[in-house]
């Protein structure tokens, strides 16, 4: 539902009681996604914050503006809004002008305040449920029997044959990331910049086992946004520390999301009838 350009629907968005702790919100958004943020990003969240002071956490100024001031095209202000708005740091809602035609006005941006929860308000688990995938165990990946009493290379050539080998290893680590990214779903890619390949093959799978025990039928892509949402919100959680089983998080987090899309088609499905 849009609302009026009012100075008193402006007042009831805002988000917090002074200039210092709208400051000091965005500072620690800034620091729990920093690895999520790009610059682009950054920027906008930082211009949203200096014309946010007459409502504290209320921002009106045009993303037309917003690009401008910065340098950079409107479709990129846009794209950051929508990320900073699915890692929960702002809200964007729709105005009309109060007087005259009502015509779409410039939307209200609300910078909320950091949180620990989900996207639909619940606390991220951090024990494995009985239904989720087992975790994976690390013991074969650090398993340092086979480098024990082994002697340092001391040769030049040696330590250069090394460097060369992991080198090659890298760039097959990348061109594996880069077949595999092929064939996921655009939600899922959203991991891509925080795993290697062998993680995120694993993490994928994860995401396939959860939406499958609810509905296979469901494709990603046509609910691309309530998914990349859930992702977005577990890895902030993740980078923060706060998930301890990560496997067991993002089934739950998928799941949930499933669950909640197949509950609303069963609903439309009602209706047409």
């Amino acid at each position: 539902m849009d609302l009026l350009n009012t100075s008193e629907n402006y007042a009831k968005l805002q988000s917090f009681k002074s200039v210092e702790d709208l400051n000091a919100a965005v500072i620690q958004h800034r620091d729990l996604h920093a690895e999520i943020l790009t610059p682009s990003t950054r920027n906008v969240l930082d211009v949203l914050a200096r014309y946010s002071c007459v409502y504290p956490g209320v921002s009106y100024r045009a993303k037309s503006d917003i690009a401008t001031e910065l340098d950079i095209n409107i479709r990129t202000v846009r794209r950051a809004c929508n990320l900073l708005e699915d890692l929960g740091i702002i809200k964007q809602h729709s105005t009309k002008r109060h007087n005259g035609d009502k015509r779409q006005s410039t939307n209200a941006i609300v910078i909320l305040a950091p949180s620990t929860d989900d996207e639909n308000g619940n606390v991220l688990p951090e024990c494995l449920p009985k239904e989720a995938p087992a975790k994976t165990s690390l013991r074969d990946i650090n398993n340092t029997r086979d480098t024990e009493n082994r002697e340092l290379p001391t040769s030049a050539a040696v330590q250069d044959k090394g460097i060369k080998e992991q080198e090659r290893k890298e760039q097959e680590q990348s061109a594996l990331k880069e077949g595999l990214l092929d064939k996921l779903p655009s939600p899922v890619r959203v991991l891509a910049p925080f795993f290697n390949h062998n993680k995120l093959y694993s993490l994928a799978g994860v995401v396939y086992k959860a939406k499958a025990s609810v509905d296979k039928s469901i494709v990603m892509e046509h609910q691309e946004s309530k998914y990349r949402k859930a992702l977005l919100s577990v890895m902030s959680a993740y980078k923060r520390g706060k998930v301890e089983c990560l496997e067991s998080v993002v089934y739950t987090a998928i799941k949930r999301v499933t669950r909640s899309i197949k509950a609303m088609s069963i609903a439309v499905d009602g209706w047409d009838i």
